[in-house]
């Protein structure tokens, strides 16, 4: 039991600074979309190569702004995530148990995140005329992950109580 305790530990030391360059990144590429939103407003090359970008991807250059809002909930939502993983595993490393209040709060928070997504990513398909089967999917994808992370918090509330009561006997 203990040596699972400290490879869990040395897993989460890893992975979290893993994950702080996924954030990182995430930044960055949340920091250069906004740049480019705001070169598309300023100047009229930056919207056409914009424009050109879409119609690459679309098919259609009218599409410039659902695509990039869109985007920029993607790298939103990624960087909520990344962040929020990398904060449970700095929990998990640091504490004495995996099982605390504070990592039943980031598990929460996670999931109101996707939540948020579910209702969200769906809409602006709907608004940019995207196929239903691309709405139920994004619908139902983020509500099942939104729901399985607040199973998860609810067990290590559970585990929590566990952990406290066995604290307190100890």
């Amino acid at each position: 039991m203990k040596g699972d305790l400290h490879t869990l530990k040395k897993v989460c030391f890893y992975a979290s600074k893993v994950m702080l360059v996924g954030e990182i990144v995430l930044a960055a590429m949340i920091l250069v979309s906004v740049a480019f939103g705001i070169g598309s407003f300023l100047s009229d090359s930056v919207q056409d190569q914009l424009n050109v970008w879409t119609e690459t991807i679309t098919g259609d250059p009218a599409m410039t702004a659902p695509l990039f809002i869109q985007l920029m909930v993607l790298l939103v939502l990624g960087f909520l995530t990344v962040a929020i993983v990398r904060r449970l595993m700095n929990s998990i490393q640091k504490e004495h148990s995996p099982f605390v209040d504070s990592n039943v709060q980031l598990l929460k928070a996670m999931s109101w995140c996707y939540l948020a997504g579910a209702v969200v990513m769906p809409a602006i398909q709907i608004v940019s005329g995207g196929e239903i089967s691309a709405v139920l999917f994004l619908f139902f994808g983020s509500l099942l992950i939104s729901v399985v992370m607040y199973c998860l918090a609810l067990v290590f509330r559970y585990g929590a109580i566990l952990q406290t009561d066995a604290d307190h006997t100890l």
